[in-house]
């Protein structure tokens, strides 16, 4: 079960070309595609070459709730204590233990 985000849509692909023209993107950098996000996740480790994985459970619950066209905000954090770590912290410790 998987959910494949609009990306790179038209705006993405112009914000990508004028931050290489700028300098801010390396020439040989990639703009990436084909982002998802899909069960298979709780791996404890990154392996998703950029998709979002939830567990089978989660996507299963999300794949439920949303639509076509349903707008998506991916938010992350660098595991450092921030807000989103803490977040993930609170969702895991009052998660059912069959959900990983």
């Amino acid at each position: 079960m998987a959910l494949l985000l609009d990306y790179p849509n038209a705006e993405d692909r112009r914000r990508f070309d004028e931050a290489r023209r700028a300098g801010r993107v390396a020439r040989n950098a990639s703009l990436g595609g084909l982002i998802e996000i899909h069960g298979e996740g709780g791996r404890g480790r990154d392996w998703t070459k950029g998709c979002v994985a939830l567990s089978n459970v989660e996507i299963q619950d999300l794949y439920s709730r949303v639509a076509v066209g349903t707008p998506v905000t991916i938010v992350g954090g660098d595991g450092n204590g921030g807000t989103f770590t803490k977040l993930v912290d609170l969702h895991r410790a009052n998660a059912d233990p069959g959900m990983d």
